[in-house]
């Protein structure tokens, strides 16, 4: 689960009871810093231990949909791979004339 997209990890959500980790906190951090021991401390931290994981009851998923140019949503279904060749192919050859001398 770890390798997965960040879409995949809204379906769950840290427990409660989870245990908090103090040495990754972000004012650990700033406290390190302001204290003279922040020379000598500690460089390298074990790895994170996993947190207790439960289902999520909302999770925002935010779908939406994608139109083609000058279709609508309802427009007969076509090849993509060859909807977004030519969008891709005209869209290059938009910057190369951008750019010629």
């Amino acid at each position: 689960y770890a390798k997965r997209a960040y879409y995949f990890s809204q379906f769950t959500q840290k427990a409660a009871d989870s245990p908090t980790d103090i040495w990754r906190s972000p004012w650990k951090k700033l406290l390190d810093f302001t204290t003279p021991h922040f020379i000598t401390g500690i460089k390298e931290l074990p790895p994170e231990a996993p947190a207790k994981l439960e289902p999520n009851n909302d999770p925002y998923l935010s779908p939406s949909t994608r139109t083609r140019a000058g279709k609508g949503i309802w427009a007969e279904n076509i090849d993509p791979w060859k909807y977004f060749y030519e969008q891709h192919r005209e869209q290059l050859i938009a910057d190369a004339r951008a750019h010629a001398v």
